[in-house]
């Protein structure tokens, strides 16, 4: 009677995992797990590093482009001790130059309280700012002395990021040198 009892139980028996089973189930799965939070996490940080990079160069374009800009339609331009000096399009006198303390770089007065900054240094720390005037002629056609190109180099690096360097250079032909006369001139 007891075989038949046995057999019948059998029947009705519940096959299931053992505790072996699930714990080895469960290493796998949080192997599996953990590989994924690694792969998740380093794409995360090399997007926000990308991302830094990227919001840097785009603030240094700009910079560079409102600079541009300025020197395009600018006359009277001079280079000294860090400072480019040159009258912008309404003759007033601006300056561009380095503030290598905050490693900003800023336009308008030689005082940072009233210049403008060009760069954030959040996003970008400038390390060096060269310009060079080539092209100073006067003669007969030319009644004042111009400068046919203007070259300005810019290095910097990006905050928090301490192997990533950006280098800049872009070169500016002033319009106004091409002119007989100084349109500041009274």
């Amino acid at each position: 009677m007891t075989k038949v009892l046995s057999k019948r139980n059998e029947k009705f028996r519940v096959k299931s995992f053992t505790a072996i089973e699930m714990t080895i189930a469960m290493l796998v799965l949080s192997f599996v797990l953990s590989l994924l939070y690694i792969s998740y996490s380093n794409l995360i940080r090399f997007n926000l590093a990308e991302t830094k990079i990227l919001n840097a160069v785009n603030n240094t374009d700009l910079s560079m482009e409102n600079v541009w800009r300025q020197l395009k339609y600018g006359t009277d331009f001079s280079w000294s001790n860090g400072i480019l000096s040159f009258n912008d399009r309404t003759c007033v006198p601006q300056n561009v130059y380095l503030d290598s303390q905050n490693h900003v770089l800023y336009y308008g007065s030689t005082s940072p309280d009233l210049a403008s900054p060009l760069t954030d240094s959040t996003l970008i720390k400038i390390n060096s700012f060269n310009v060079s005037l080539n092209g100073t002629s006067s003669g007969s056609y030319y009644s004042q002395a111009s400068v046919k190109a203007i070259t300005l180099d810019l290095v910097g690096q990006v905050t928090g990021l301490p192997n990533k360097n950006l280098n800049y250079q872009i070169v500016v032909a002033p319009i106004n040198s091409a002119l007989r006369t100084n349109p500041c001139s009274p």
